[in-house]
C-alpha cells in the first residue's frame, strides 16, 4: 500500500481522498490513520525505485525481498538475533547494489530508508528531507552500514523517549516535524 500511496504525489488533499476511495472499495482500514498524512513520504516517480531493471540486478531485488521480510519481523520483535539479521541483510543490499552501478548513493540510501519506513514507520526512520535536519543533531556518525542504521534508529528514539518537551513522541510524528 506504502508503495501505491507514497506515488501518489505531493497534494495532500489527492492523498486523503485516495485513502477514503481505497478503504471504501477495498473495506480494508487503514491502521492509525488519523486524516493527517504530513508525516507519510511522498516518492517521486523518476525516484521510486531502487532498481532499475537491469538483468544483473537480481541479486539485488532478491536481497531487497531478503531485507524486508527481516525488517517486518525485526519490528515486531527486536531480539539481538533479528537484529543481527536485519544489519545482515542491510549489508548484503549494499554489496549487491554496488555490483550492479558501483556505487551506493545517497538517492538510494534515501531510498531504502523512506521503504524501511513505509513498511513499519514507529520502527525506521527515513532519511529524507523531514528527518534529515532533527538525525543529524541526535546522531552525528555516518550511516554507511546497517550497525550505524540501527544505531541511529535507537539514538533517535532514544532521545525522543528522553525529552519530554518534544512536539513529537515518535518517529512518524517526527518525520512531520
Amino acid at each position: 500500500f506504502g508503495v501505491f500511496f507514497g506515488r501518489y504525489g505531493k497534494n495532500s488533499t489527492k492523498r486523503a481522498k485516495f485513502i477514503a476511495k481505497f478503504e471504501e472499495k477495498t473495506g480494508m482500514k487503514i491502521d492509525k490513520f488519523d486524516g493527517e498524512i504530513d508525516g507519510i513520504p511522498y516518492l517521486i516517480n523518476n525516484r521510486v525505485r531502487l532498481t532499475n531493471g537491469k538483468i544483473q540486478e537480481k541479486e539485488l531485488k532478491e536481497a531487497l525481498w531478503d531485507l524486508f521480510e527481516i525488517a517486518i519481523k525485526y519490528a515486531d520483535n527486536k531480539t539481538k538475533e533479528n537484529e543481527n539479521d536485519f544489519v545482515d541483510k542491510y549489508d548484503k543490499v549494499y554489496v549487491a547494489k554496488e555490483k550492479c552501478d558501483k556505487k551506493v548513493d545517497e538517492q538510494f540510501k534515501k531510498g531504502l530508508t523512506v521503504a524501511l519506513y513505509i513498511i513499519r514507520p514507529y520502527t525506521y526512520v527515513p532519511l529524507d528531507k523531514n528527518t534529515k535536519e532533527i538525525v543529524e543533531k541526535i546522531y552525528s556518525n555516518n550511516i554507511d552500514d546497517g550497525k550505524s542504521y540501527i544505531n541511529m534508529i535507537k539514538k533517535v528514539n532514544e532521545y525522543i523517549t528522553n525529552n519530554y518537551d518534544l512536539e513529537y513522541k515518535n518517529i512518524p510524528e517526527m518525520s512531520t516535524y
